[in-house]
């Protein structure tokens, strides 16, 4: 089992809380965490390729600027999945203090 940043992160916060996320691209959000999950990359599990992962859900409350990140289902009033795979550089609150901020690597 994989635990990224993002991760072991939204352990410390409660469930609605709303956060401001930006990826290094320029896609900056506005949020609300919902839950997080056990997931996996859609291999068979006996493949040599096969991940399992923490995966984090998201609504989408507003996207304040646009950048070129790929999310799957990605809008307005979706729920989005983050990983270890494509969790955001920051995360501030509404007030833009930042709470969490990725590793450098």
């Amino acid at each position: 089992m994989i635990w990224g940043e993002l991760a072991l992160f939204v352990e410390k916060i409660p469930t609605s809380t709303r956060l401001i996320l930006k990826w290094n691209s320029g896609l900056t959000i506005m949020c609300e965490f919902d839950t997080q999950h056990y997931t996996d990359n859609n291999l068979d599990e006996d493949d040599p390729g096969y991940e399992e992962f923490q995966g984090v859900l998201f609504l989408v409350e507003e996207i304040i600027q646009d950048g070129n990140e790929e999310i799957v289902n990605f809008g307005v009033g979706n729920l989005i999945e983050l990983s270890y795979k494509n969790e955001p550089d920051i995360i501030m609150d509404l007030n833009r203090e930042v709470l969490w901020k990725k590793a450098e690597k």
